[in-house]
């Protein structure tokens, strides 16, 4: 999961196409961690259990309180947030 059609991980295909390869991943890092900043705490929680930590999303949303269907509406949300602020 997350491989390209070379099997090659997002990670590694950016660090391949950015020069200097590890700054460039420190620099993503930041930079997404700045964005994930804007985002609210239920927010971030929901998207570092699923993303981070490889949760489902019912199990998460179930840690967090969160019924499975609102969870999806918050996953997609904080997910539209980030995409506009890295875009």
């Amino acid at each position: 999961p997350g491989d390209d059609e070379d099997g090659q991980s997002f990670w590694a295909s950016v660090e391949d196409e950015a020069a200097g390869g590890a700054p460039a991943r420190f620099l993503l890092q930041e930079t997404l961690a700045a964005a994930m900043n804007t985002l609210s705490a239920r927010e971030k929680e929901l998207l570092s259990l699923v993303f981070l930590a490889g949760w489902s999303l019912k199990d998460a949303a179930a840690k967090i309180g969160l019924g499975a269907a609102y969870a999806a509406v918050v996953k997609r949300r904080a997910l539209q947030k980030l995409k506009k602020l890295l875009a």
